[in-house]
């Protein structure tokens, strides 16, 4: 039974995050910084949105990827304007005055708008989806299945 429910959870959680954001256009992700302007902090939990870059507005929370990280970073629409087909949005970190970017794209590229804010549950996400705990939940499945093997083994003897 262990079994069966270890290999559901690996599925489900490799699928669930794929058919939340194909199907329903959600995304989930756990903070790995501060942002203190959008009361976000390190272990929350956010769920966002995916939407055109033309449906933006000030204030809106958005989650970016860094181009030379790849981490997630967690920016406020300052302002938004409309050239043509392309948006240009203004953003801020909302830590450091200083850190102000903008970036131009089409209207319709998709951005992910953080609607909710789960606080502390991020944590859970990251140990339940790392490839660490899927290796020792595995290691401690076979440990229990070489428990009961041997415990049969033993009742057969007698």
């Amino acid at each position: 039974m262990l079994n069966f429910a270890f290999i559901i959870f690996v599925t489900l959680t490799a699928l669930i995050p794929a058919l939340l954001s194909s199907i329903l256009g959600i995304a989930i992700f756990a903070s790995s910084t501060d942002a203190p302007d959008a009361k976000i902090y390190h272990g929350d939990l956010m769920i966002s949105q995916i939407m055109p870059a033309i449906k933006l507005v000030g204030n809106d929370v958005l989650l970016l990827h860094n181009d030379y990280s790849w981490d997630t970073e967690i920016r406020r629409v300052i302002s938004i304007s409309t050239v043509g087909s392309l948006v240009k949005i203004t953003t801020s970190d909302g830590v450091d005055q200083n850190s102000v970017d903008s970036y131009t794209v089409k209207q319709s590229t998709k951005m992910h708008k953080v609607t909710r804010i789960v606080p502390m549950f991020g944590y859970w996400l990251t140990i339940l989806t790392s490839v660490l705990a899927k290796i020792v939940g595995g290691f401690v499945l076979i440990a229990i299945n070489l428990t009961v093997q041997i415990q049969r083994s033993r009742k057969l003897r007698i």
